[in-house]
């Protein structure tokens, strides 16, 4: 069986200033890019050509770090059903998968699902995890991942679920990552610990260090089609809606910061309204409502009949502006 990204095709939207692009027409209009297939064919050859860069050798460091100490938690109330909020049906109201990145010695809102296993995630081991179980939270750790689980009262038939906002601390590589995490009726949220902002900007100057401007947008595209980014990209997932056509519902559900290569990735959900099947092309979203400095536009698939939807990537680079 195909894999779906065979179908997805490309194009590359230059501005007139960015003159290091060969080919790239007057006025800023789409280009394909150079070795690209045409629409419609297959996407693996392209995808194949976003080949990975090897790391620098020896930059880890063999440096033992103790634990951080980490901070005096008051006793919070004991847990009882009265903290508890009651949803029904027993369906979420939202089911998109949440994905957020936190930076380390600031605290952090973040939205943790009330009924599913939540996960948290660092680039290396964590050394701790403290919360505060009187508050209803299950947790564990291993390795460079932790779990979060809001305990779920019963009584009978019902099912009631948290509400009460927690504070949770973790402690990995040396940094302390504070949380404020809120229970909603949401599916499993995914937590990253990014490492401080000097930090993510070597790691993303290092991936894509001598790589063609081209390569790194087919990287970026390659990374967000399979939703495998690394752990110095910035992730905020939502669920904006955005105005381009009449017939066409279009929501942006991701965004994806890479600091210090001034690119940024945008996902959108694209699904026909009012019609039974409508087409769709990468010049509908070379529009102010979609991105400023578009750089390159893929869609997943272009003809949508009533009931489907689909994918589109809109990376900008900070490099397009004059």
């Amino acid at each position: 069986m195909k894999k779906r990204y065979a179908a997805m095709t490309l194009v590359l939207a230059m501005a007139m200033s960015f003159k290091s692009f060969a080919g790239s027409p007057p006025g800023g209009n789409p280009a394909v890019l150079p070795g690209a297939p045409p629409a419609n064919a297959e996407m693996q050859a392209v995808v194949d050509e976003a080949t990975p860069v090897a790391a620098p050798q020896g930059e880890q460091s063999k440096r033992k770090t103790t634990p951080p100490q980490m901070p005096n938690i008051p006793k919070p109330p004991e847990f009882t059903p009265d903290m508890v909020v009651n949803t029904e049906p027993d369906m979420y109201t939202n089911i998109q998968a949440m994905e957020v990145t936190v930076l380390p010695e600031k605290m952090t809102s973040v939205e943790l699902s009330n009924s599913d296993v939540n996960r948290i995630t660092c680039s290396g081991p964590i050394e701790d995890l403290i919360f505060s179980s009187e508050k209803g939270i299950e947790g564990n750790f291993v390795g460079d991942n932790a779990f979060i689980k809001f305990k779920i009262a019963k009584k009978g038939a019902e099912k009631t679920y948290s509400s009460i906002p927690s504070e949770l601390f973790i402690a990995c590589q040396g940094k302390i990552y504070s949380l404020i995490a809120t229970p909603k009726r949401i599916p499993s949220t995914t937590i990253r610990l990014s490492p401080g902002k000097e930090d993510v900007m070597k790691k993303n100057m290092a991936e894509f260090e001598g790589m063609p401007f081209e390569k790194k947008i087919l990287r970026l595209l390659r990374q967000a089609y399979k939703s495998k980014f690394p752990d110095s990209y910035l992730i905020r997932s939502m669920n904006l809606k955005v105005e381009l056509a009449p017939n066409l519902e279009v929501a942006l559900k991701r965004v994806v910061d890479v600091e210090g290569e001034g690119f940024r990735i945008k996902e959108f959900e694209v699904s026909p309204k009012g019609v039974h099947q409508v087409e769709i092309d990468e010049k509908l979203f070379l529009n102010r409502n979609v991105g400023e400095q578009i750089a390159a536009i893929a869609i997943d698939d272009h003809v949508l009949k009533n009931g489907k939807s689909t994918r589109v990537f809109v990376v900008e680079a900070k490099e397009l502006q004059s």
